[in-house]
């Protein structure tokens, strides 16, 4: 069940009976009584519903039944939960190709795409305008590289994607800024089993001005499953795509055969340094290609998970006192890790009486781990918390009671009991 285990030192009067927890929403109050603690004890672990913020105070109370003022406050605000993991990629299959039509600026899907698959429009339009897609169904198209490519003398192409979409019949419109296209298609490509976070792997491009083919640039896709969807207009006819020199399986045909939309999918790698390539039977004026590669995996190199906090960062406590310390990861882990912890002492001091565990466990539950280090002796030690080869380190002053006296013992009135100066907090909130 959730919890915060409250933690605080044992008040040093002799005649202290018992000792009184409260919670509030905030530090600022009001406080309700949660629960009492009969003395030695010196921790509650509250088991009752957690609320956004939980904060504590501590009073101490004697056989006289005076009640100290409160303690310092303390506050543990529940994180906000990890997104929930993306839908596992299936198996890739280009589930429909269609042309949106001659001059036509929106088009309805007359098969209604699914939900989380990857749709990608190529346009080509005549005119010096910028164009941007959206759809009736509120998804999100990104331009798939570089912009619009000018196909020399006539006109513009671009590559647009949405990723892991809505699905369900809607249209799709294309809209130009800074005046109307003269001219004007568009492409639409869906295809099932692509990776809904990161679907581009590649991107690549080019034009020809001449001569009976168009080639994009040099591209090499790092996924090993996935598709390469390559787009081709070209002023005479286009006879086929080939990608990374493997003639490509059509997909449509625009615009009387003049332009054409290809792909490959793949379940080993493509190759590197690639290209797709559009073949004419006749000399051309003007052509352009663009190529997409989708993936299935996220191919670029995930950040580990590193240790984020390790709190606190410094600290000075009395001799013999304990001290909690609370590590955390900035990147939520999928599976059990294990962080381990080294406790160093320093000061040319020998005896010390310090425990400490061996390592502390964050699971798919958890994204913080607390550890208590006890029994601490004059000098300082260096705790240190290694996870994946990133170490924190926190380092503590043991304070010499004979220079400054342990924080409990500070001077209290009967009729005023102060309870203990030192109060720490450390959770095993499960979220």
């Amino acid at each position: 069940m959730p919890s915060n285990l409250v933690d605080w030192a044992v008040n040093p009067e002799g005649d202290v009976n018992r000792y009184r927890v409260y919670r509030a929403s905030s530090c600022a109050g009001p406080f309700t009584v949660l629960a009492t603690v009969t003395h030695p004890q010196s921790s509650y672990l509250d088991t009752a519903p957690l609320i956004p913020t939980s904060a504590y105070k501590i009073t101490a109370i004697d056989t006289e039944n005076f009640e100290s003022s409160f303690s310092n406050c303390i506050a543990y605000t529940i994180p906000d939960p990890p997104p929930p993991d993306p839908p596992a990629p299936g198996a890739v299959a280009v589930r429909q190709a269609v042309y949106g039509g001659l001059n036509i600026a929106s088009y309805t899907w007359a098969t209604a795409p699914l939900s989380a698959s990857t749709v990608v429009v190529f346009l080509f339009w005549r005119g010096d305008v910028t164009c941007i897609l959206s759809d009736s169904r509120g998804n999100t198209y990104t331009d798939c590289g570089s912009g619009r490519v000018a196909r020399p003398g006539d006109g513009y192409a671009q590559a647009f994607y949405a990723k892991s979409i809505t699905g369900g019949s809607a249209s799709v419109t294309a809209t130009f800024s800074g005046g109307g296209a003269t001219f004007m298609y568009m492409a639409l490509v869906e295809v099932t089993g692509i990776h809904t976070l990161t679907p581009i792997d590649e991107y690549a491009s080019g034009t020809a001005s001449s001569g009976t083919f168009v080639t994009t640039n040099t591209f090499s896709p790092t996924s090993t499953n996935g598709a390469i969807i390559a787009f081709a207009d070209c002023s005479g006819t286009t006879l086929r795509d080939q990608i990374g020199g493997v003639n490509a399986t059509t997909l449509l045909t625009i615009d009387e055969v003049t332009a054409i939309v290809e792909g490959i999918l793949f379940t080993s790698s493509p190759g590197s340094n690639i290209t797709a390539r559009a073949n004419t039977p006749t000399e051309m004026i003007s052509g352009v290609i663009l190529a997409v590669a989708l993936q299935t995996e996220q191919t670029v190199p995930v950040v580990p998970p590193v240790l984020q906090t390790l709190l606190p960062a410094t600290a000075s406590i009395a001799e013999g006192a304990q001290q909690s310390f609370t590590a955390t990861l900035d990147i939520f882990p999928t599976a059990i890790e294990t962080a381990s912890i080294e406790v160093l002492w320093g000061g040319g001091f020998t005896g010390i009486g310090a425990t400490a565990p061996a390592s502390i466990t964050f699971s798919p539950t958890s994204k913080t781990a607390s550890f208590l280090v006890t029994g601490l002796t004059n000098g300082y030690a260096t705790v240190s918390v290694a996870y994946r080869g990133v170490t924190k380190i926190a380092v503590l002053t043991i304070e010499d009671p004979i220079v400054l006296p342990p924080v409990t013992a500070l001077p209290i009135a009967k009729s005023a009991r102060v309870a203990a100066d030192t109060l720490s907090l450390w959770t095993d909130y499960l979220l």
